[in-house]
């Protein structure tokens, strides 16, 4: 299958499987949870919530020692807040590397052929359909389009393999018609 646009995209597609594409599927997936895709953040600001408040109540009557100004008192309570969140989000990265390398498909080159009885995909390890009713939900993402088969697994199709912008306009179009769902941006 052509990466060129020789073949119509509606036909197939194919890429190579990259660890952006993977956090793009994370994101998703988080956001296909039960609080939509406004709480993706929300991990990092409860973890350093939980953290600054195990924190604030020992250290506070320390700081207080030194004549500090409950605003000084505050201002670094909010320093501490913000450096946590910072840090979980960099150490959900590091994990998320270290889970990508370990990933059959990572570095893979996939290609997705779009036909009546559903998406054929073939990788190095693995090949199958998946069905048009396996799909429940289509979301568009900036430069991914996803197609979830369940709460936590979603089939990732990036706009770069499509040659155009309406070679992806009209797969999408393909795909709702299939599935029988709306995307969900």
């Amino acid at each position: 299958m052509s990466r060129d646009g020789a073949e119509s995209s509606t036909s197939g597609i194919a890429y190579t499987f990259t660890f952006e594409d993977f956090l793009a599927a994370r994101r998703a997936l988080a956001w296909n949870g039960v609080f939509g895709h406004r709480t993706y953040w929300i991990r990092y600001v409860i973890f350093a919530g939980i953290m600054l408040a195990c924190w604030w109540i020992p250290v506070r009557y320390e700081l207080r020692a030194y004549a500090l100004s409950d605003a000084y008192i505050v201002v670094l309570a909010l320093v501490a807040a913000i450096a946590l969140m910072i840090f979980a989000w960099a150490l959900d990265l590091l994990l998320a590397r270290m889970v990508f390398r370990r990933l059959a498909i990572a570095g893979a080159d996939v290609s997705l052929r779009f036909d009546a009885d559903g998406v054929h995909y073939n990788m190095p390890s693995y090949f199958g359909v998946l069905s048009w009713s396996g799909i429940h939900r289509v979301m568009i993402s900036p430069g991914y389009l996803l197609l979830f088969i369940s709460k936590s697994e979603a089939m990732v199709l990036p706009r770069r393999a499509f040659p155009s912008d309406g070679a992806f306009g009209e797969t999408l179009r393909f795909v709702r018609t299939k599935t029988g769902t709306e995307a969900v941006s």
